[in-house]
């Protein structure tokens, strides 16, 4: 809302008598700063006509000495050929707004004009660079005001894309100021795209581009809805393995992107680093299946070209594996094998792939070096994969080795990971006969758990233990136990036990130390301080029925054994115990559970509805203070 006074211009001392600030009638307006002319909502006196921005001649702050009244307005001048305007406001924050509004849609509309109009390049060059200095130096904090000229830029460059090599280098030059502060259009990251394929040694790339590919992966969430930008982050990416040292100077960038911190500020780097690669993987082969050429020559520079590609995402990904906090999410988008059959044969991308995996596996944490194995059965893991004759096994099982190592010594001594892998006991029985120590560890707890699919399969793996010394030994160690767990289990002993209040691990080894047990129904541990180190003696009691483990450390990693060996079980209490969802969903195993007690715990309803459908004697639950009370 804004008083207006009109005049025409003075020609002689008559009419400026006339035309001064004593003879002067001020008219209420409601003004419209549309996008080529300044509109009133009444279209009346001196407002009937629209005031056009290319007509405007002059624009200035009029001085509230020479037109105001006494309520201390303040003043707008608008000169245009034949008529001088006053626009007159309340407060000197609404003078300089609507000054400044005016001042930018006038700018505006001249910068697209002259822009679109330029006949040479030099003159565009010249035109973009006081358009963006104008930008930058306007005081409006308008969205519209920054975006203006990225998408008249972007317009141009669609248009005329085959410009000299020294002017794009210019044009990157003028619109490094602007990109402080906005994201790059689609068509400016194809055109940076285009000037990092055409100057990969180019240090315009590092100078100008470094603080905009940062801003990229730090704040976009999502390359699906914008492609073009995760194709300049994997050209710059390149454009930096093209430097001297280049793999270090990626390296280099990677770590500064998580900062010194041991957890990374920013999200979504990590999502957005391990989108560029996979996605620059499959690219390079997708290719090379696609491209077809005339001769060897043609191809084997093709070929090199993609190698080198292929060798700074997969070396990205290594670096990744590096950091603490990242290799949980890496491990998980890994899990699935997002890569295409021909790189699972690429002997250089298995090489440096195996560094990442290396990395997993010897992770302290379960649900890191966990993701080795496959997602779902039916659907081969890395673990397979680099199993010998497996897709990806380059080095005559030392991989796999490795990972069979960490799962048997960690968290998959267990029966059903045994019985898993009995589909690889050609290869394990093969290392074992070259006295690799994780396949005999394997082929001695598949004999302990009784995990060995058919009697067939039982006698070949005695026979590879016993043909070497350290085989030997080792199957001599296994009867040893069993005879001890026979004994251990023979009819006798007691029929309840019950552990007094802060009993350990320890106390309960000791006394289960001495059998027999073969008797023993009713176990209680309540409040005492046992954890899942428990679990491996529980499970040598075959006739159990009644555990009670409420009020103590018993977790998840004890549960899941425990469900895979006692399935006579009939009532178990696992009240204000510390175990997850992810244990709860093992007790589905147990078919003879009628009374579950779980108060108190982190129970989920979904997981809750479930063991109701999974366990068909179960009766009895007590779930108070729960989700799924």
């Amino acid at each position: 809302h804004v008083q207006i006074y009109c005049i025409r211009h003075a020609k002689n001392i008559i009419e400026k008598i006339r035309f001064s600030r004593f003879f002067h009638r001020w008219e209420d307006h409601h003004i419209n700063l549309a996008q080529r002319e300044i509109t009133s909502t009444t279209n009346e006196k001196y407002m009937d006509r629209s005031i056009a921005y290319s007509a405007i001649e002059d624009i200035s702050v009029w001085s509230k000495c020479k037109v105001t009244d006494r309520h201390r307005r303040f003043s707008i001048r608008i000169v245009t050929k034949n008529l001088i305007y006053f626009f007159q406001v309340n407060s000197l924050h609404l003078r300089d707004q609507l000054f400044h509004s005016i001042q930018w849609k006038m700018n505006k509309l001249k910068f697209e004009c002259v822009i679109r109009s330029a006949d040479s390049q030099e003159v565009l060059l010249k035109e973009i660079a006081n358009m963006i200095n104008f930008v930058r130096t306007t005081p409006i904090e308008n969205v519209e005001v920054h975006h203006f000229p990225l998408e008249i830029i972007s317009e141009i460059l669609q248009e005329e894309f085959n410009l000299l090599h020294v002017f794009r280098k210019n044009v990157i030059e003028t619109l490094a100021p602007l990109l402080e502060k906005n994201y790059p259009s689609p068509e400016m990251c194809d055109f940076f795209s285009r000037y990092c394929r055409d100057s990969p040694r180019s240090q315009i790339v590092i100078q100008m581009f470094t603080q905009t590919i940062e801003k990229i992966l730090k704040h976009n969430t999502d390359f699906s809805e914008y492609p073009r930008s995760r194709t300049l982050v994997q050209e710059y990416l390149l454009v930096l393995s093209s430097q001297n040292d280049g793999l270090h100077v990626v390296q280099e960038f990677i770590k500064r992107m998580h900062g010194p911190t041991i957890d990374c500020p920013f999200l979504r780097v990590l999502s957005n680093l391990i989108s560029v690669c996979l996605s620059g993987v499959y690219n390079v082969f997708q290719g090379r299946n696609n491209w077809h050429f005339e001769d060897n020559e043609t191809c084997r520079g093709y070929k090199e070209e993609t190698e080198i590609q292929l060798v700074c995402y997969t070396k990205i990904l290594q670096t990744i594996s590096t950091f603490y906090d990242w290799r949980h999410h890496l491990g998980l988008v890994l899990q699935p094998v997002p890569f295409p059959v021909e790189a699972l044969r690429h002997d250089l991308f298995i090489a440096i792939f195996k560094n990442v995996l290396k990395n997993l596996v010897e992770d302290t944490r379960c649900e890191v070096h966990q993701r080795v194995l496959g997602i779902r059965e039916g659907k081969d893991g890395w673990f397979e994969m680099f199993c010998l004759s497996g897709i990806a096994c380059d080095d005559n099982g030392e991989m796999f080795s490795l990972m069979l190592n960490k799962l048997i010594s960690c968290c998959c001594r267990k029966r059903n990971f045994l019985l898993r892998i009995n589909k690889l006991l050609p290869a394990l029985n093969l290392l074992a006969l070259r006295e690799n120590q994780s396949s005999l560890d394997a082929l001695c707890a598949m004999l302990e758990f009784n995990a060995v699919e058919n009697h067939d399969n039982k006698l070949q793996l005695i026979s590879t233990l016993q043909s070497t010394f350290t085989g030997l030994i080792m199957y001599v160690g296994v009867c040893r136990r069993k005879r001890a767990l026979r004994i251990f289990q023979r009819k006798g002993g007691p029929r309840e036990l019950i552990l007094p209040t802060y009993s350990t691990d320890d106390d309960l080894a000791r006394l289960l130390s001495r059998g027999p047990f073969g008797n023993l129904e009713y176990l209680n541990l309540a409040s005492t301080y046992v954890t899942s180190a428990c679990a491996k003696h529980l499970i040598k009691l075959p006739a159990l029925r009644y555990l009670d483990l409420s009020s103590t450390r018993f977790g998840d990693d004890g549960l899941e054994l425990i469900s895979e060996h006692l399935h006579q079980l009939k009532v178990l209490d696992l009240s204000e115990t510390p175990v997850t969802n992810k244990g709860f969903v093992c007790l589905a195993r147990m078919k003879m559970l009628q009374v579950l007690r779980l108060t108190s715990t982190s129970l989920s309803s979904l997981t809750f509805e479930t063991l109701k459908e999974e366990l068909p004697a179960l009766t009895t639950w007590d779930i108070r203070y729960t989700d799924a009370w």
